[in-house]
This record gives C-alpha cells, structure tokens and sequence, in this order.
C-alpha cells in the first residue's frame, strides 16, 4: 500500500489525469510537500518537453494568510519539464533524473505555515 505523504491536496493535484498540452504562457505549479510555487511555460519543444519559469509572488493578504499576487518574473529560476508515460509533469535533470511534480493549466502560490 501506498504511504501518504506532505499534504492531501497536493498528492491529489500531482497525480491529476488529462492535464492539458503546455502553450507558451500557461501557467503551471510546482507541487512540493505541502508547499505550492507558481510557474508560466515559456517554451515548448514537443508534446513531451517544456521550460517553464518561475513567476514573482507577494502575500496580500496579511500574516499568516495564503492570498498571493503573482506576476511574471523575466529574472525567475527556468525549469526543463518532461511529460512521463502516466501523464505527469516533472522536472528533468541533465542526468536525465527526475525532480518536482508540476500541474500544468494554472499557477498557484500556497505556503504551509505550519512547518
């Protein structure tokens, strides 16, 4: 049986079947533990291969709280993405190993506080 682990919502998201095909300037989430860290595609090689750049965020909404303006970032770290055979998104390495799971169709900012 499988362990759980980080939070319940991103196991979700990261396993989400049917993702759409990556366009330039479609947003994409990295899914970590229980963190989420908005992404905009900004190329596109093939159905299988994309970059995708981290996008700039400020909290707007006071301590402690998960509202978030997010804006494009030219400066952002750039992600080489790759779509594996079950349809997830991850990050690839140039060892050709695998890192975070992403979402592809939205950018989304969350920070878990209770870490």
């Amino acid at each position: 049986m499988a362990r759980w682990y980080g939070s319940f919502q991103n196991r979700l998201m990261e396993g989400m079947v049917g993702q759409p095909d990556p366009v330039v300037g479609m947003g994409c989430t990295e899914v970590l533990w229980s963190d989420r860290h908005p992404y905009e595609v900004i190329e596109v090689t093939d159905a299988r291969h994309c970059k995708a750049r981290a996008m700039g965020y400020k909290c707007t909404g006071g301590f402690a709280s998960n509202e978030w303006d997010i804006f494009p970032n030219e400066d952002g770290h750039v992600v080489n993405l790759f779509r594996k055979k079950n349809g997830q998104w991850v990050e690839r390495y140039p060892d050709r190993s695998y890192g975070c799971k992403f979402v592809m169709g939205f950018a989304e900012k969350y920070y878990d506080y209770e870490f």
